[in-house]
């Protein structure tokens, strides 16, 4: 579950939106960076989930990552939670 924000049911078509913005984000990348944090109540990992496809290595794409979960809201894909 990605940390901070909340989206639509993946099968509607909100949902549907929101994973094919994620699908086009990533698709690309050459690896993503996971930052994982202690469960929720429902016990289920939070994330953040940083991304730099035009990086092929770690440490600059780290520098100069861009958030997923951020552009997730920004693009209304989903809410603060």
């Amino acid at each position: 579950m990605l940390r901070g924000i909340n989206a639509k049911n993946i099968n509607s078509e909100d949902g549907n939106k929101a994973k094919s913005f994620i699908e086009s984000k990533l698709s690309a990348c050459e690896f993503i960076i996971v930052k994982t944090y202690w469960r929720d109540k429902y016990s289920r990992y939070l994330a953040d989930i940083f991304y730099n496809k035009d990086e092929n290595d770690f440490l600059t794409a780290l520098d100069k990552s861009t958030l997923l979960n951020q552009q997730l809201l920004d693009k209304k894909l989903a809410v603060k939670y």
